[in-house]
């Protein structure tokens, strides 16, 4: 099976994520269980150097954590005169990418290749000026439909960096000429199982791809090999952070040392932290060495399966984010056997990671090194054993894991010199596991803009609405400030600036439309009447659930002292639909695409009007309608696509929704309404009709807007296309 997208055919490269969905009793299983105990972790990084170099330098005085290979693997080191540094140019190439989430779990519903999906293509990994093209690798045959649905809404998100997207079942193809490889798969340790029996497995399961690897990927990505313990430094600086009551972005210098297992060893003799004084050591603040020696470690260690636990799935949140941020192979620096995929503190300046030598090493840590190295050393006889590392070494495969870089961080912490005041945004509903991510990460209010996070959701949801909490915590966004998780509409509501409303029923086969209409009062009624009057008196409310609009009418009834023009809902989502559709056909970058309009319902009797929409080619402006010059298809096929693309969606994706493109465009109808759209062009959004194009007044209608300085307005003149009105 092979699908493919390519909007640019020349000079693209590629970002590819393998993705391995078991399809059981009807559903899509998940793409990965991390357990804290389970050995070999199962989220791989890539250090990426000679040729895919750093984006952003490392400050001086600030280190990260990698897990580092050593000479074994000296025939993969990077070649000091490849220097083919991508910032240096001013027209960037789309950078080819692997990844590779295999599952075999049986239940839960984390995926970590779906939570970082929209990272990647969104620019939180490699920068937003740096195009990516998606392959999407998966080896089960039967996941096809389902690969084939992911691709479908990475397309319909229509995100700018996107260039195209691979979906195979063919290794060869997935790893051809890749820059970056993520490498999400591999057995979890299940309960009673044997270290080596799951070693077994996971060797076995990376021979193929990592002998495709070696033979077909681009020379800079076959040259580095690195694993994820960025996970457990984020989740040690949330701790210390918590502890002396200040902000992740305030702590630094967090090391883990060792193996990515209950093992590793988090250490804070060097950490320090900001305070309006100056610069202090995190152990004279902390000031308990009993609490830093048992509990802090304790439950760094046992982080993931604590969220775990309370998901009963993956903490693929937290796992995804600091993947885009970022294990790397000894060189016996500080007395560890070289060869060891080891986690040390590294500093990365210009896509070349290296160890920061000379700290001090107490009693206490060295026997904690020494035991998490033990565990390690035991794990690579065991591998040697079977040919893998023996196979490495000759450079036969080369497992390219995670070249998802730290710079990120820095670059958000950059805009922290003139910090902002937070704003509070709600999310109510079930796809806010898809779209807190993108807040936090500043996606929806741009990287200069703190957040506190409002989750709202019911009773039954509580365990769940606190492990995401949990791992909101743990993932050390330095733009989120606080996570409010309650099922109390009051204190959800309390001072919201945002709100976006998720909840609510979708119509099902053969509801009644008042059936439908009933099951949806219920629900908005009562955060209707708080909202209004407890959120901030220029709280912006985005209703996502479908019937949209009329749920957005809904709450508009129960609240009527809200604004008329601060009550919206979402068709970004068939607008983004719509665009990624026209570019498909004149094949162009969805960027060059323009003035497309979603004219009424969120529903099935949408009417996508492209009559007013602009193509840009070589620098030339022209009419979407021209340049396409097939006037059946525009008025068939492709108002059918847009307005059934969800329900394809969903029946390829099974179990699933359509959350990451629904996130998506949850993100940019809000970014658009805060900060305004750009000249000369504008966007659809559900807004209060006020009798513009003969619409009747007092409905919530899809018009074409401009928005500037928080507000919207409806674009006015002479559209035609109105047989569809």
């Amino acid at each position: 099976m092979r699908e493919i997208c390519e909007r640019d055919h020349e000079g693209n490269r590629a970002v590819e994520v393998e993705r391995s969905l078991v399809h059981a009793g009807g559903g899509l299983e998940q793409i990965q269980r991390k357990e804290a105990g389970g050995g070999l972790e199962q989220i791989k990084g890539k250090k990426a150097s000679g040729g895919l170099e750093q984006i952003r330098p490392d400050p001086s005085h600030e280190w990260r954590n990698l897990s580092l290979p050593h000479p074994l693997f000296s025939s993969l080191r990077p070649d000091p005169s490849h220097d083919q540094n991508p910032c240096r140019n001013q027209c960037r190439h789309p950078r080819q990418w692997l990844s590779n989430p295999y599952d075999w779990v049986d239940e839960g519903d984390g995926q970590i290749g779906y939570a970082i999906l929209p990272m990647i293509a969104r620019g939180v990994m490699l920068g937003p000026d740096q195009p990516v093209t998606l392959h999407l690798f998966d080896n089960i045959k039967q996941a096809a439909e389902a690969l084939n649905g992911i691709k479908m809404e990475l397309i319909d998100a229509a995100f700018p960096l996107l260039k195209g997207v691979i979906a195979t079942t063919d290794i060869v193809e997935a790893c051809k000429d890749v820059n970056i490889a993520v490498m999400l798969g591999g057995f979890p340790r299940k309960e009673g199982m044997e270290r080596t029996d799951m070693m077994s497995r996971n060797v076995s399961m990376c021979i193929a791809q990592a002998s495709a690897l070696g033979t077909h990927a681009a020379a800079d990505c076959k040259k580095n090999i690195t694993c994820l313990t960025r996970l457990d430094h984020n989740r040690a600086l949330s701790q210390i952070a918590k502890r002396l009551k200040v902000h992740a972005s305030d702590v630094k210098n967090i090391i883990i040392w060792g193996n990515h297992s209950s093992t590793h060893y988090p250490d804070v003799n060097h950490a320090t932290f900001t305070t309006k004084n100056g610069e202090r050591l995190v152990r004279e603040h902390v000031a308990d060495d009993h609490w830093l020696k048992t509990e802090f470690i304790s439950t760094v260690q046992h982080r993931g399966l604590a969220i775990i636990k309370a998901r009963k799935a993956s903490s693929a949140l937290s796992a995804a984010s600091a993947a885009c941020d970022h294990i790397l192979c000894s060189d016996s620096s500080y007395g560890i056997e070289p060869g060891l995929i080891y986690s040390f503190p590294v500093k990365c300046e210009n896509g070349k990671w290296s160890i920061v030598q000379g700290l001090k090493i107490d009693e206490f840590s060295r026997a904690k090194m020494d035991a998490t190295a033990k565990e390690l050393i035991k794990e690579a006889s065991f591998a040697k054993k079977i040919k893998y590392l023996e196979l490495l070494h000759k450079g036969h495969i080369v497992l390219v894991y995670i070249a998802l870089y730290w710079w990120l961080i820095r670059y958000i912490w950059s805009f922290f010199k003139r910090e902002k005041e937070p704003m509070k945004v709600l999310v109510k509903g079930q796809i806010g596991y898809a779209i807190v991510p993108m807040i936090a990460r500043g996606i929806m209010l741009g990287p200069d803009q703190p957040v506190i996070l409002h989750l709202l959701d019911t009773e039954q949801t509580n365990e769940a609405l606190n492990s995401l909490k949990m791992e909101l915590f743990g993932s050390a966004f330095p733009l989120l400030k606080q996570v409010v998780a309650t099922n109390d509409n009051v204190e959800a509501c309390k001072d919201v600036n945002i709100a976006i409303m998720i909840a609510g029923y979708s119509r099902k086969d053969g509801m009644d439309t008042k059936d439908l209409m009933s099951k949806n009062v219920s629900i908005y009624k009562d955060v209707a009447s708080v909202l209004e009057q407890h959120a901030a008196a220029d709280c912006k409310v985005l209703v996502v659930t479908n019937p949209a609009n009329t749920n957005a009418l809904i709450l508009k009834q129960f609240a009527p002292s809200i604004p008329e023009e601060n009550i919206t809902c979402l068709t970004r989502l068939d607008h983004n639909i719509a665009l990624s559709l026209i570019s498909e056909k004149i094949k162009v970058p969805v960027s060059n695409v323009k003035n497309i309009i979603i004219w009424g319902n969120h529903y099935l009797n949408q009417y996508p009007d492209i009559n007013h929409a602009t193509v840009t080619i070589k620098n030339e402006e022209k009419p979407v309608k021209e340049r396409i010059g097939d006037d059946h298809w525009l008025k068939t096929e492709f108002i059918t696509n847009v307005q059934q693309r969800g329900v394809a969606w969903n029946r390829s994706q099974k179990a699933t929704n359509s959350a990451l493109s629904c996130a998506s465009a949850a993100c940019d109808h809000i970014h658009d309404w805060v900060y305004g759209t750009p000249k000369g062009k504008w966007v659809s959004m559900g807004v209060y009709s006020d009798g513009s194009y003969g619409i009747p007044k007092d409905i919530i209608y899809s018009f074409p807007v401009k928005c500037e300085k928080g507000k919207w307005s409806i674009v006015q003149g002479k559209f035609c296309g109105f047989y569809m009105l």
